[in-house]
């Protein structure tokens, strides 16, 4: 490790055992023999890009060292607590021990990683060192992920004064960077990044040739609640790195997603900036050329759909989609405007239709004169899950078709719980009503009965029962 700390990261450290067998001897002072390093198992720390350190364990390995009159070379094969495998080929040419210009020599290294994390197979991987000058260090890269080829060029001024100014370009076409049943992903980078003390800037183009993100469905996992302390978290580190970047996403012909309900193809552009201290900014279109949404046992094929960002976070995009739903000579669509954050629906029809027919023909493929009860919760449950605004007044719609003498939403302060309220006078003292929750799966059974001018009588089951006695005083 010492012999290659030159080119190795300052910070890093290995705790671990190590088992070290030797064969040398000295022939016209020069140290020539062989090295063997047995590693059970044990972990590497080392730096990461905001002053911050990670760990990677490894189970066993085994490095061999071989100094020759040609030279010094050196072979590494460890084993990863994941089940990845690493493997090193390293050579100082014309190294001779003791002796080691450490400021000119050169250094040529290839390698090869089997990560299954990301289905990766990182083969023909190459680095190759070489000094112009003693103030200055040439590197370059190469690496082929799948069927294509990642090519790193880099030069650095050795000088810590000047924060070692580095100056890297990476290119690539058709890169595999993601092969796991959740994403696969490609990617062609052009892109150039200068270095600087703690100072980064990059600027160049991503295309993104193929993708097929496939994610798991996580709705409804528990969120952390934006009031939550984590006990025990360490604070972030005081000295940051300042980043400065202009890069544009541009998405290829063959850019699929599947989830959520979802399937179809997104294509357009994005001018992504970042400047210290600021939040990442998007500017350009990301388009739905095709597109399907599943809900409620329906199809809606997307006609039309924009995701436009302004130049503001990339996280709540402005909206233009219209997805249609085509039942013999009738078409229901639905209209998204406004941005992700506080979206503004919009039912529409041809031949055009009142918005609770308009919505029985989006779910039910018909309209609602041959709804039943049932088809009547789905829908205003749809109505509320759209943020409808005429949500209620479909439910009083409904209420009126099956003979309810009430029908309506019924929401909380917080509304973070809706129910929707059906009832009916069974008497003129006796009424009964029913309420099925819509967001969270608890419902309620409600019974009024008036005693008499001033006496009242109310009882609830539910998640919370009781029965009150009501006395009513006439002003």
């Amino acid at each position: 490790m010492l012999l290659f700390r030159r080119w190795l990261p300052a910070d890093l450290k290995v705790d671990g055992r190590l088992n070290a067998s030797a064969k040398l001897n000295i022939q016209d002072q020069r140290l020539l023999g062989q090295v063997t390093l047995q590693l059970p198992e044990g972990v590497v720390h080392y730096p990461i890009l905001e002053g911050e350190r990670d760990h990677w364990d490894y189970h066993g390995g085994q490095v061999t060292l071989l100094l020759s009159e040609k030279g010094l070379k050196g072979s590494a094969e460890l084993a990863m607590g994941n089940g990845d495998r690493l493997h090193v080929e390293a050579e100082l040419p014309g190294a001779q021990l003791p002796g080691l210009d450490s400021t000119h020599q050169a250094l040529r290294a290839n390698a090869q990683l089997n990560a299954h994390d990301l289905g990766l197979t990182i083969d023909q991987l190459s680095l190759l060192s070489q000094n112009d000058t003693p103030e200055k260090m040439n590197f370059q890269l190469k690496a082929r992920s799948g069927e294509g080829l990642l090519v790193v060029n880099g030069k650095t001024t050795l000088d810590k004064s000047r924060g070692w100014p580095t100056e890297i370009s990476i290119k690539g076409d058709d890169v595999t960077v993601a092969q796991i049943p959740e994403a696969q992903l490609h990617v062609s980078p052009d892109l150039l990044i200068n270095v600087q003390k703690r100072t980064i800037n990059i600027s160049g183009d991503i295309r993104i040739p193929y993708a097929r993100l496939q994610p798991k469905d996580i709705t409804t996992a528990a969120q952390v609640s934006d009031d939550a302390i984590i006990l025990g978290a360490e604070p972030g580190p005081i000295e940051r790195w300042a980043i400065t970047s202009k890069v544009r996403l541009t998405l290829g012909d063959r850019v699929h997603f599947y989830g959520y309900g979802f399937e179809g193809r997104f294509g357009g552009s994005l001018l992504l900036q970042d400047e210290p201290g600021q939040s990442t900014r998007a500017r350009g279109e990301i388009t739905i050329p095709e597109g399907r949404y599943r809900a409620y046992g329906q199809r809606l094929d997307i006609e039309q759909g924009s995701f436009i960002f302004s130049g503001g976070p990339p996280s709540n995009p402005g909206l233009d989609v219209r997805a249609v739903r085509h039942i013999n000579q009738v078409t229901a669509g639905v209209k998204l405007r406004g941005n992700l954050n506080n979206p503004q629906i919009e039912l529409f029809s041809d031949p055009a239709m009142g918005e609770t027919d308009t919505l029985s023909y989006l779910l039910l493929g018909r309209p609602m004169e041959g709804a039943s009860s049932e088809d009547g919760d789905m829908m205003v449950q749809a109505a509320l899950a759209l943020g409808l605004s005429g949500g209620d007044r479909i439910a009083r719609s409904l209420g009126n078709r099956f003979g309810m003498d009430e029908m309506r939403i019924d929401s909380n302060d917080t509304g973070d719980q809706a129910s929707l309220v059906m009832g009916r006078h069974l008497t003129p003292r006796l009424y009964v009503g029913y309420g099925v929750g819509l967001i969270k799966a608890i419902n309620t059974f409600n019974l009024h009965y008036q005693i008499s001018k001033h006496w009242q009588l109310k009882g609830e089951s539910g998640e919370n029962s009781g029965i009150d006695i009501l006395y009513t005083i006439d002003h």
